[in-house]
């Protein structure tokens, strides 16, 4: 399909992007005894299975091979793989003392390549605020004042933006999360964060200039911070699970599902 290119905006043949790389569906279908992947629809307040991505015929392929060799390979890589193996956890914790919410600690100094790291994160939210699908809304605006110095960044026409940090949570259950949870935004007083999940970690984006006298960055120099946090005991993992649990009506073979296990 010919178009403009969302990120380049050259005309050339769009490929069919992926708002979440397809690589990190397949980390949720091998966590699965049935190879299925349940979707949760805020919009609906539905639940049901599927087989279908989150994709539209959105970039080039010069800026597809960009957003996969500047982050997405790595992470890929390194992200929880839904069953025994977790690379990127693993060579944090090796690194000496395991990474905590209380005691804040320099990304650059715990684990090599955080650019890929930051890099993917803000692909993720740049691509969620600007998704040309009318059928998935977004809620993540970032803006006239980063939206240009964002697409600069991934276009590899200029350095990280001012006022953008990342913290990532790295799970640290024995059976780590292989939830993947589409960006969602919440407002502070003077900055956003933009987080979201992949198998085995959340990335929280934050963006604004009063973000750096914000926890965790008050007492750092860092733009990028690791954390080891068991998901399944925090507060913000509970509340999601609850609103799973109680706010989304089953749909289709799930609902049928369901009701086979509440019969047994």
């Amino acid at each position: 399909m010919k178009g403009k290119c969302g990120l380049c905006y050259q005309e050339a043949e769009l490929k069919d992007s992926h708002l979440i790389p397809k690589s990190l569906y397949k980390r949720i279908r091998s966590s699965s005894e049935s190879n299925d992947i349940i979707l949760f629809r805020s919009d609906e307040a539905s639940a049901h299975y599927t087989s279908s991505q989150i994709k539209r015929h959105f970039l080039c392929g010069s800026c597809e091979h960009l957003f996969s060799v500047k982050g997405e390979n790595r992470v890929n890589r390194e992200c929880y793989d839904g069953k025994d193996s977790f690379e990127f956890r693993d060579r944090v914790l090796l690194k000496g003392q395991p990474l905590n919410i209380y005691k804040v600690t320099k990304a650059a100094e715990n684990f090599e390549n955080w650019c890929e790291y930051f890099y993917f994160a803000v692909s993720i939210i740049w691509r969620a605020s600007n998704w040309p699908d009318k059928n998935f809304p977004s809620q993540i605006v970032l803006g006239t004042s980063y939206e240009e110095d964002i697409r600069e960044y991934l276009k590899n026409e200029a350095g990280i933006p001012d006022n953008i940090f990342l913290c990532i949570y790295v799970d640290s259950d024995n059976k780590p999360s292989s939830l993947i949870h589409f960006p969602v935004t919440a407002k502070k007083d003077g900055f956003h964060i933009h987080s979201f999940y992949i198998p085995g970690m959340k990335f929280s984006l934050f963006i604004g200039k009063k973000a750096r006298g914000k926890i965790p960055f008050e007492r750092d120099d860092s733009r990028c911070l690791a954390f080891l946090r068991e998901f399944k005991s925090h507060p913000d993992f509970s509340t999601l699970s609850n609103r799973v649990a109680n706010n989304y009506n089953p749909k289709g073979r799930l609902a049928d599902d369901l009701k086979k296990k509440k019969g047994n």
